[in-house]
C-alpha cells in the first residue's frame, strides 16, 4: 500500500511500482489508508516520501540504513536534516559541486540501463495540472540567469607528450585554487 497524500506523486509513483509487476493500493490520506487496511492486508505499506525543499547540498548517503543528510537554507542559517530513502529532494540553482565517481562506481554508470519515463509512464493524464501552469504558485517575473563575461577554454592533452600535458594542467588548476584545493582534499581523503 503507497499512502501519500500528493496525487501526482502518488500515481507516478504507483504507475512506476505497476509497471514493475507490483500490486498497488493506494490512499490520498490516513483515513484513507485505514479503511484499505480493514479491507486489505498489504505484503508492504510505503509511507509519504518524505520531501526536502531548498537543499542546498547533500551531506551523506548510507543506502544501507536507506537515509539522506542534506543541508538546507532557512532564514538565519542552514538546518541539517535527515530522512529516511526515498525521498523527493529539491536542489537549489547554483549548488552543483565538483563530484568524481569512483572507478568501480563509474563501471556501474557504463553499465547501467537508463529507464525513461514520459508522462503516460508517470500516471500523468493533464498536462496542464502538473509544472508552473498547474501549480498554485502565482509567477510573477520569470528571467534568466546573467550571461557569463567568461568562456569555457578547451585545453589540449596529448598523451604523447605526458610532461606538457602535466604541464597544462598544472597551469589550469594553479589559475583554479577552488577545484584544486577539492581535489587535494579528495586525495586525502581516499589514502
Amino acid at each position: 500500500m503507497l499512502l501519500e497524500d500528493d496525487r501526482h506523486i502518488r500515481q507516478f509513483v504507483a504507475s512506476t511500482l505497476d509497471s514493475e509487476g507490483y500490486r498497488v493500493a493506494t490512499a490520498g490520506s490516513v483515513r484513507e489508508a485505514n479503511l484499505e487496511l480493514g479491507r486489505n492486508q498489504p505484503d508492504l505499506l510505503v509511507p509519504d516520501l518524505g520531501l526536502l525543499s531548498y537543499v542546498s547540498r547533500i551531506v551523506a548517503v548510507d543506502p544501507a540504513r536507506r537515509r539522506i543528510v542534506v543541508e538546507r537554507r532557512a532564514e538565519g542559517g542552514v538546518q541539517v536534516l535527515e530522512t529516511a530513502m526515498p525521498a523527493l529532494i529539491t536542489m537549489l540553482e547554483g549548488s552543483n559541486e565538483l563530484r568524481f565517481a569512483t572507478t568501480p562506481g563509474m563501471f556501474r554508470a557504463v553499465r547501467a540501463s537508463v529507464r525513461h519515463w514520459d508522462r503516460a509512464a508517470a500516471g500523468i493524464e493533464d498536462i496542464k495540472q502538473i509544472g508552473l501552469k498547474g501549480s498554485p504558485t502565482i509567477i510573477s517575473r520569470v528571467f534568466g540567469p546573467t550571461p557569463r563575461a567568461e568562456k569555457a577554454r578547451l585545453v589540449a592533452f596529448d598523451p604523447a607528450d605526458p610532461d606538457a600535458s602535466a604541464a597544462n594542467l598544472k597551469q589550469l588548476l594553479d589559475e583554479m585554487p577552488k577545484v584544486r584545493k577539492e581535489l587535494e582534499s579528495r586525495r586525502a581523503n581516499t589514502r
